[in-house]
């Protein structure tokens, strides 16, 4: 089995423009060789890299390094089939979900 993600929860604040939504910041810290599976739950997540670096796959594209500094972005519905640090260092990211409140 392969070491899993950190997570602290940075902040969680209802839209007044658009009272069925939230928006919810993380801190994730990843350890060498871990890896973690899909769960935003239809959320538009918005990732920063702020420590080392991230192998990411999307909807079956080819597999892209996110370095520090980078970002990205997944939609409702993107299927991420590679999410990992395979790195011998911890890697680190800031992570905005904006979702439908019902669901955290």
């Amino acid at each position: 089995s392969r070491p899993r993600e950190t997570i602290i929860v940075l902040y969680d604040y209802k839209l007044k423009s658009a009272e069925e939504k939230s928006v919810v910041s993380v801190e994730v810290t990843h350890p060498p060789n871990e890896t973690t599976p899909q769960r935003h739950a239809g959320a538009t997540v918005l990732a920063h890299i702020v420590e080392e670096r991230r192998v990411s796959g999307m909807n079956g594209n080819p597999l892209k390094v996110y370095e520090v500094r980078l970002s990205f972005m997944e939609s409702p519905g993107c299927h991420p089939t590679v999410r990992e640090n395979s790195s011998e260092s911890r890697a680190g990211l800031i992570t905005v979900f904006i979702l439908n409140t019902e669901v955290f």
